[in-house]
């Protein structure tokens, strides 16, 4: 989780029960219930995955999202995890959790040894983007056996731009 935020709004999709549906439309930008599952498709479903960051489930529907929309979100990494807080009991406090979720990054070391991760944009001030890429970076390295040991090097990168060296 970011302290300052990512300077834009991740968008969250509630696969939500009739206890949670009021809240959940309120807060999230789509929310699906129970009722709707059953009229998806394998396409509609992929293009959910393109179109939202994170997706809430209610925890006592858990295994009809698994099995409706597991064989999708699973490869691409947009099931609901109860460790980042996507899995909710049913009288949960939804505003809370879109403002968590609004600031929060995943990091995912794939096949190169290398991890990238958007930390702001560039019309944020200087100390908001060092306050964020401190935090990133030293949740990193604490999650690393040798620590700062198996860091080689730390670039910052605008968009179009060439890399620049952090020392």
């Amino acid at each position: 989780t970011l302290p300052r935020g990512l300077g834009r709004q991740k968008t969250i999709c509630g696969l939500v029960g009739p206890e949670l549906e009021d809240d959940s439309r309120s807060e999230f930008d789509h929310t699906l219930t129970l009722s709707d599952f059953e009229k998806l498709t394998k396409k509609d479903v992929k293009k959910l995955t393109e179109d939202y960051d994170f997706f809430v489930a209610q925890a006592n529907i858990m295994a009809k999202v698994a099995g409706v929309f597991g064989r999708v979100f699973g490869p691409r990494g947009k099931m609901p995890n109860p460790k980042a807080g996507c899995v909710v009991p049913p009288k949960a406090n939804l505003k809370q959790l879109k403002e968590r979720l609004g600031s929060t990054i995943r990091l995912q070391g794939k096949k190169a040894l290398m991890l990238q991760a958007c930390v702001g944009r560039e019309d944020m001030s200087d100390e908001d983007l060092i306050e964020n890429i401190q935090t990133v970076y030293s949740s990193v390295v604490h999650s690393l056996i040798k620590e700062e040991n198996n860091v080689k090097g730390v670039s910052l990168k605008l968009t179009m731009g060439k890399p620049v060296k952090v020392q």
